[in-house]
């Protein structure tokens, strides 16, 4: 029970601010796992705090002394093993120093690789090395080093779903977290749990505001695309734009048994007052949006919105009867650009059309 109060604390002052944070068997997990030094590979859409979740297992850990070191695996091979191992003096142009690695400047602590889905296939066979004995060669270098950093792994993405080399998959995959997205929490939780989440977020972002059994179900409604950090952004724009509406002091709340008097309360937040990217709504609604626009539209807003919208659209498209050729061609572009989108496609849906 103590490793769970730690975890619960620990995550709370990192500003976690998801309903995790009250449940104990997840929190026991995360104790237990950070207990060893196994890798550990995190699943959870973007927004759902899996760098958080790395960092608190590296605190609970024997190793929290030692340095915690993150790393985005978005990047070229040449770039990135630069950054995972170093390089020595004249390994390539431009390199006038030798550098450390973060495997080296890691020591004994540990090393959290984001998003690793999208590391190049080459880094993957060298991580794997380092995963079956410890070893790495910098970039340049003629000899082998050591290390002993413990790695944590995550992805936003099913990586037996993205190319990923079996044998590193299934060396990464030894302790497992899946982390809810804030739409399946949202629909599944009971509205008492609900409630105590919106009021400790709330305390979390230290917005000293109410929010209304309206608002809340506002809240509850909205397809949240960007998870608890667009949840957090909309609270804060909310606040920012409505602090100190409530002068008297009062708020009056009415629930279907019961009316209740909230004093003390200067800034309340109604249904009326939270407002959305209403671009980001419109585009929900894909029926009438041709599937070129919404494949471009995904490219230009981001990762958050690609999975969601595109898919969606794929869907409707497919459940008409048309297979994604013919209605891609209806939409007037060339056999050969075909292709083309439809590597779009698999791209920013981060999966095999098949699996669609």
């Amino acid at each position: 029970m103590d490793n769970v109060k730690e975890a619960q604390e620990m995550l709370f002052n990192m500003g976690y601010e998801v309903p995790s944070l009250y449940d104990e068997k997840f929190l026991d997990k995360l104790s237990r796992y950070a207990r060893h030094d196994r890798p550990v590979l995190i699943y959870g859409e973007t927004g759902t705090g899996k760098d958080l979740i790395a960092n608190c297992i590296h605190n609970l850990s024997d190793k929290k002394s030692k340095p915690f070191l993150p790393l985005n695996c978005n990047m070229s091979s040449d770039l990135i093993e630069s950054e995972l191992f170093g390089y020595k003096k004249g390994a390539f142009t431009g390199a006038t120093v030798d550098k450390k690695g973060i495997f080296e400047e890691a020591d004994e602590g540990t090393v959290f690789l984001d998003e690793i889905a999208d590391m190049p296939e080459e880094t993957q066979a060298k991580i794997l090395r380092v995963l079956n004995n410890g070893k790495y060669r910098p970039v340049g270098a003629t000899t082998e080093e050591t290390t002993q950093a413990r790695i944590i792994c995550a992805s936003n993405r099913d990586l037996k779903k993205t190319g990923f080399r079996d044998d590193l998959y299934y060396r990464i995959n030894t302790l497992k977290i899946n982390l809810p997205s804030l739409n399946t929490y949202l629909k599944d939780s009971r509205p008492d749990h609900r409630r105590v989440f919106f009021s400790m977020l709330m305390h979390n972002l230290k917005l000293d505001a109410l929010l209304t059994e309206k608002a809340m179900n506002k809240l509850c409604s909205h397809n949240w695309t960007g998870n608890f950090r667009e949840l957090a952004n909309v609270l804060i724009n909310t606040f920012v734009l409505n602090e100190g509406n409530n002068p008297s002091g009062k708020v009056i709340l009415k629930t279907k048994s019961k009316t209740h008097i909230v004093k003390g309360v200067t800034t309340f937040i109604d249904a009326t007052h939270i407002e959305f990217d209403m671009k980001t709504e419109t585009m929900h609604d894909t029926k009438d949006i041709p599937l070129l626009k919404i494949v471009d539209y995904a490219k230009k807003e981001g990762d958050k919105l690609k999975a969601s919208i595109v898919e969606s659209k794929v869907r409707q498209v497919l459940s008409s009867g048309k297979d994604l050729k013919t209605a891609l061609l209806e939409e007037g572009i060339s056999e050969r650009e075909y292709q083309n989108q439809r590597k779009k496609i698999i791209t920013a849906t981060g999966k095999n059309l098949k699996d669609i």
